[in-house]
């Protein structure tokens, strides 16, 4: 079953411990889009949360169409 993982802090300890690199991804909300670490499946970035913090993602970054794409896209999702 494919997971999308909503992260939107910057604790990913216990997100790492289930994600599965077979068809799961992670969408990075809020204080989530300061994470950097490499995560060991698809990552994207809201677009305006990295624009509201004013930083710079090396995440491809989504609207809210594209979120809604990427939550269609997936079986459940997960907020951590």
């Amino acid at each position: 079953m494919s997971t999308l993982h909503i992260v939107r802090t910057l604790d990913v300890r216990h997100c790492l411990e289930v994600l599965d690199p077979r068809g799961d991804a992670v969408l990075l909300v809020q204080d989530g889009v300061l994470h950097k670490n490499g995560f060991p499946c698809p990552v994207s970035a809201s677009k305006d949360d990295v624009a509201a913090r004013q930083v710079e993602s090396p995440y491809p970054q989504l609207d809210y169409d594209g979120i809604r794409e990427l939550m269609l896209a997936h079986e459940r999702a997960v907020v951590w």
